[in-house]
């Protein structure tokens, strides 16, 4: 609503409103006098009056015709109806409006439904003549009513009982004043105010001098929160609710408008609220009266409800200063942190320095300068250090395949100069390190390592560049000594893996030839040994009748028996080493029932308890994972000890991914746990008097999971119900959906 001017619009609305009532008023005084002097004439009183039966007077008084003249000449639509809503009577005023100008008897007898007027326009009308008859007393208010060219029009009606006698019997009459442009406008500004959020008032000055009064609109308390009162307020009462820092600015503008010193009232003040608060209401008026000087006699105004946005304002207002205290502090922190990185930058062994978006070197640490030797003035305002290093990253990034880690200043130096890099380049935006040679102002040369970055504002826009120079001789000197030295080692260790490798196969080629030879001794040496156990048992008979011979007979074929059985074992610890590994999936269970069948004879001899749960499949050459699973087994029984044998074979959980384990545990005899390694070595026997054998059953074992990739190894726990473990690991066979099982 700000710039509004309501003394232009709305107040003309309400003078035409106003102007209308008075010229009613002035009307109905005017035809009550009419009444008044047609009555004396007749000699009756004015409830015996009838229009459509004036009564002629004598001595030229005002007489019914005079009367009907009057009426006709009015400015205003006048009429007469009876109790059915029959026209007795209507100007040409009236005839003009509706269309029938000329035509008194198409209107003249008939109901209001011949004037044309819409249903709904029609019940209301027939409404308020009803009303009047009834209550035999007037009726002002306003009918809208459409005219024969369509347009439905507002009018000021003023309706009032014309006859005396039963309301069947009753006449009213009435006057009405087109109001349509001024109902347009209070239209509009009651859907502006409402808006807008707003209220109406007026005031009126006192004649006799004083404050005068204002009448409030309902909405103008609304927004106070509180009822209007039934009277229209004193002025002082409105300046009693308002903020005391806000009375006196207002009573001297007010003054001033009522002085003619100011256009207009427009003041923005605080009202107590009905809960209390003080609520912020711009109010705005101006004079729409004058009197002969020029002063105000009547003022119309609006009270527009600014209380959110004015504490809107009040709380931006207070955001905004703290924003600023904010800011303040921030840019005391910043010169501070500036201060501080100055002070600590002049102070450090680093070497720093800046450049400005021109690549040109806007700052550097005396550090830097002592490098150089040239001085803050040889290097400040140069684009030397900054194009160095940015050629150096364009090196970097394949710009230029000669050069490298090792460019040196003065190979920089000496290239055609670079421009510097556009801001909105990447290559400006990016950071990056690099190691370079450098001569120092001595003329030795070092090696330095650069980083840079850009320098960005808060909105992304390039400013220059920082960066560091660290001195970085000893590392790069350091870390060639390590690539030289790593050279080296991996020479020695390419030499000596060769070795290595030589020696194994050699050592793979002696083990060929020791397993030839047990293979060709061991079956050697059976013939001759058969021959000599044949002639022992043949010899046998001839010195029955010498029992020191015959003993002597016995020892010698229990020693053959046992040569015999020392090259079978070593002739299958050959066989082991020799044959050809036939890898494939292997059901360990499968193979448990083929040992326990070649073993059933003894373990029923040794009455030996062997319990086999279920086993994985794996990966292995079936015959020998056969034989060292029988190998062990027999292992456990045979060295069970005075207890009959009580073996379990089982799986173990533990193993690597990829792989099974597999115990076969017993109660046996044992061994040191110490010894547990040797007892895979060929011959080796702790027990020789507890059970025959060569000592060879685990070695075949070990020598069958070395082929495999695998292992087995032996353990002791005394505390455990089977004491004696060997465990073994082999490769788990895969299932369909390549899982192990």
């Amino acid at each position: 609503m700000e710039g509004q001017d309501p003394g232009q619009n709305d107040g003309a609305a309400t003078d035409r409103l106003a102007e209308a009532e008075r010229r009613v008023r002035e009307l109905e005084r005017e035809l009550d006098e009419a009444r008044r002097r047609l009555a004396a004439e007749r000699g009756a009183g004015p409830e015996e009056t009838s229009v459509d039966r004036p009564a002629g007077g004598a001595g030229g008084g005002f007489s019914g015709e005079d009367a009907l003249r009057f009426l006709a000449a009015l400015p205003v639509v006048t009429w007469v109806k009876d109790a059915a809503g029959v026209h007795r009577y209507a100007n040409p005023k009236l005839l003009e409006r509706f269309g029938f100008a000329g035509r008194a008897g198409d209107v003249i007898g008939h109901p209001d439904s011949a004037l044309g007027m819409a249903p709904d326009e029609l019940k209301r009308v027939r409404g308020h003549d009803r009303e009047v008859m009834q209550s035999n007393a007037a009726f002002q208010g306003v009918e809208r009513v459409t005219a024969a060219d369509g347009v439905s029009r507002a009018w000021l009606v003023v309706k009032f009982p014309f006859a005396a006698g039963s309301p069947e019997e009753r006449v009213a009459g009435g006057f009405a004043v087109e109001v349509t442009a001024a109902m347009s406008r209070q239209e509009q500004l009651e859907l502006a105010l409402e808006a807008a959020d707003g209220g109406t008032w007026t005031w009126e000055a006192d004649p006799e001098g004083g404050k005068g009064y204002i009448d409030f609109s309902e909405r103008c308390w609304a927004i106070r929160g509180k009822k209007p009162p039934p009277e229209a307020s004193h002025p002082s009462e409105v300046q009693d609710e308002m903020h005391p820092d806000d009375l006196p600015g207002f009573e001297s503008h007010l003054a001033a408008v009522l002085d003619n010193r100011e256009p207009r009232l427009d003041r923005t003040v605080r009202l107590r609220h009905a809960d209390g608060h003080w609520h912020w209401i711009r109010t705005v008026g101006e004079a729409v009266r004058r009197d002969a000087d020029g002063k105000p006699l009547r003022m119309a105004g609006l009270h527009l409800d600014v209380h959110a946005a004015k504490t809107a304002e009040r709380e931006l207002a207070a955001r905004a200063r703290r924003l600023e205290g904010q800011l303040e502090e921030e840019g005391e922190l910043r010169r501070e942190s500036e201060s501080r990185f100055m002070d600590l930058a002049r102070r450090s062994p680093l070497m720093l320095w800046m450049s400005g978006i021109d690549a040109k070197t806007v700052w550097l640490n005396p550090e830097l300068e002592r490098f150089f030797g040239s001085g803050r003035s040889g290097i400040q305002g140069r684009r030397t250090l900054h194009r160095c290093i940015l050629r150096l990253d364009r090196d970097r990034r394949g710009g230029d395949p000669a050069a490298g880690a090792g460019a040196s200043e003065a190979s920089a130096a000496s290239r055609a100069p670079a421009a510097p890099a556009a801001p909105d380049a990447p290559s400006a935006r990016a950071s990056f390190e690099h190691e370079v040679q450098l001569t120092d102002a001595t003329g030795a040369t070092r090696w330095m390592l650069l980083y840079c970055r850009p320098r960005l504002t808060r909105d992304g826009r390039l400013i220059g560049h920082v960066g560091t120079a660290v001195d970085a001789t000893d590392r790069h000197e350091t870390r060639a000594a390590l690539e030289r030295s790593k050279l080296e080692l991996e020479h020695q260790v390419a030499e000596r893996t060769a070795e290595l490798e030589d020696r194994l196969e050699e050592l793979a080629g002696r083990n060929r030839e020791l397993d030839q030879f047990a293979h060709v001794a061991s079956h050697d040496l059976r013939s001759p040994l058969r021959t000599i156990i044949g002639f022992v048992g043949l010899l046998g008979p001839a010195v029955a009748h010498d029992e020191e011979a015959r003993q002597h007979l016995e020892r010698i074929q229990r020693a053959g028996g046992r040569m015999a059985d020392l090259l079978d074992s070593l002739l299958a610890f050959a066989s082991v080493g020799r044959g050809v590994l036939r890898t494939s999936a292997v059901d360990l269970d499968a193979v448990l029932v083929e040992v326990l069948e070649d073993l059933a004879a003894e373990i029923t001899r040794l009455g030996a308890d062997v319990r086999v749960e279920p086993l994985p499949q794996v990966i292995g050459d079936e015959t020998m994972l056969r034989q060292a699973f029988q190998n062990l087994v027999h292992n456990a029984i045979k060295y069970a000890g005075d207890a009959p044998p009580t073996v379990r074979v089982r799986p173990e959980p533990g193993a690597p991914a990829g792989s099974v384990r597999i115990v076969v545990a017993d109660r046996g005899v044992g061994f040191p746990p110490e010894a547990a390694e040797r007892l895979f070595e060929p011959f080796s026997r702790f027990h020789p008097q507890s059970s025959p054998g060569s000592g060879v059953g685990l070695s075949i074992v070990r020598r069958v999971l070395s082929r495999h990739g695998s292992r087995v190894w032996a353990e002791r726990d005394e505390g455990d119900e089977m004491p004696t473990r060997f465990l073994v690991e082999l490769p788990a066979a895969r299932r369909r959906g390549g899982s192990s099982r």
